[in-house]
């Protein structure tokens, strides 16, 4: 069997992505290969975390705001200075991108091109069932939360807030959102950080490598790594009442 044909579709956001793209594009692998990446430029705004957190800064507090504020200061220093955007991470990798702004079924003639035996998912784009069906053996995403709970938006938010595992999933993708096989996945001890920050960037380094170890199951057969006995949830972004839970737990949001 030769190796898999793998097709990219990747967010372009400011926080978490490029460290993420770095670790899974500098992994030699031996059974797949990244032919083309498709950079998701544009997210509608009932999917999309950053307007979610625009229209509720008022959430935050004013030290969380500052640290943001930092935060997004020194990842465009970096992408500016050090290279570390998408778009030169590839380049220094000669990994064919292209950026998109619309919704994924307009790009089918492009995913037919790259006739791709696997699509891997990070972002918040929905897969139709014709984009689904096009790669031989399916796609693929990427989730912060231990699947079934955790689905839809803020995985990691309800987890701490309900008591639900945390963790990184990578599954299948089905037409219904985040319902898929799950493929393998990592949980993360709760005790070890106290702010959402923090637990996303944890998720997001330990996605490359559940990524590069999920197409090895995929590729050579093996059984699935997944947690049993998980009760299933599915939420869309907080309300207000959630926050007032999330800050009667003391938990901060960086």
């Amino acid at each position: 069997m030769s190796r898999l044909n793998i097709l990219l579709v990747i967010e372009d956001n400011t926080f978490f992505v490029p460290d993420f793209l770095e670790k899974l594009v500098n992994v030699d692998p031996k059974v797949y290969s990244i032919k083309k990446v498709f950079l998701v430029k544009k997210i509608q705004k009932k999917q999309n975390i950053n307007f979610y957190l625009i229209k509720n800064l008022f959430n935050l507090k004013l030290t969380e705001l500052l640290k943001l504020f930092f935060k997004f200061l020194i990842n465009k220093y970096l992408k500016i200075f050090k290279e570390k955007s998408l778009e030169c991470i590839l380049n220094k990798k000669n990994i064919d991108f292209m950026n998109i702004y619309l919704k994924l079924s307009n790009y089918l003639s492009e995913i037919k091109k790259c006739d791709p035996d696997l699509i891997i998912n990070s972002s918040s784009l929905y897969f139709n069932e014709e984009v689904l069906t096009l790669p031989k053996l399916g796609c693929i995403n990427r989730h912060s939360s231990i699947l079934p709970a955790g689905g839809g938006f803020f995985p990691i938010f309800y987890g701490l807030i309900y008591d639900e595992p945390i963790g990184t999933s990578i599954h299948f993708m089905s037409k219904n959102i985040d319902k898929g096989e799950v493929i393998i996945q990592r949980e993360i001890d709760k005790n070890k950080y106290n702010s959402i920050y923090k637990f996303y960037e944890k998720s997001f380094i330990d996605s490359a490598e559940l990524i590069h170890k999920s197409l090895e199951i995929i590729y050579k057969k093996k059984n699935y790594i997944k947690y049993d006995n998980v009760k299933p949830s599915y939420r869309s972004f907080p309300t207000n009442d959630d926050w007032k839970i999330f800050r009667k737990k003391k938990y901060k949001w960086i």
